[in-house]
């Protein structure tokens, strides 16, 4: 009886110990960004769906929310219309929002064709994984998003769904004026 009992008192520690180490690597939800010493600007290359090169320098002076995706990734399908609508909502004012695909392009385009954003997306090399882990998401999931200040320093990133709620939560942190 009581080895039955101290073998079930193991198994639930373990399942906790786990699900502690699976939500650990996710690290869902937003982190302030640890010293930095690079920007935004310092990135592998982009360019857009015609293949020409994109600098996000071209967007400097405006906070950057740099959102890494895929067309197979389904919340990050979910989260593309609130995006959208904020860019929408913000227009050429002070947040620029930022597609980073880690997509084969002709899926992009095609996924783009069905499902339009009012946002630029970008695609890159073999390089924008590491450059994800470099910006903070050491596990690599999608989608991931990255906030920049107006200079393109690292403010904070967000590991998960953009919900409406998290999203002006996260956002605010930063630019307590932002409103959804």
């Amino acid at each position: 009886m009581r080895t039955k009992l101290l073998v079930l008192i193991i198994a639930v520690l373990s399942l906790l110990a786990g699900i502690a180490v699976r939500y650990a690597l996710s690290g869902a939800g937003f982190q302030v960004a640890a010293e930095s010493t690079g920007t935004a600007y310092d990135h592998p290359p982009l360019h857009d769906l015609d293949g020409q090169a994109v600098a996000l320098q071209r967007w400097q002076g405006r906070k950057i929310l740099l959102n890494f995706w895929a067309s197979w990734c389904t919340p990050c399908r979910e989260e593309m219309p609130l995006l959208s609508s904020t860019q929408a909502q913000s227009g050429d004012a002070s947040l620029q929002i930022i597609g980073v695909a880690l997509d084969d392009p002709e899926e992009v385009a095609a996924f783009l064709q069905e499902t339009p954003v009012g946002y630029p997306i970008l695609l890159g090399g073999n390089e924008l994984p590491t450059w994800m882990e470099q910006l903070g998401n050491r596990a690599t999931v999608l989608p991931f998003s990255v906030l920049f200040d107006e200079q393109g320093k690292m403010l904070s990133t967000f590991t998960g769904k953009l919900d409406k709620q998290s999203l002006e939560t996260w956002v605010q942190t930063h630019d307590p004026q932002f409103r959804l």
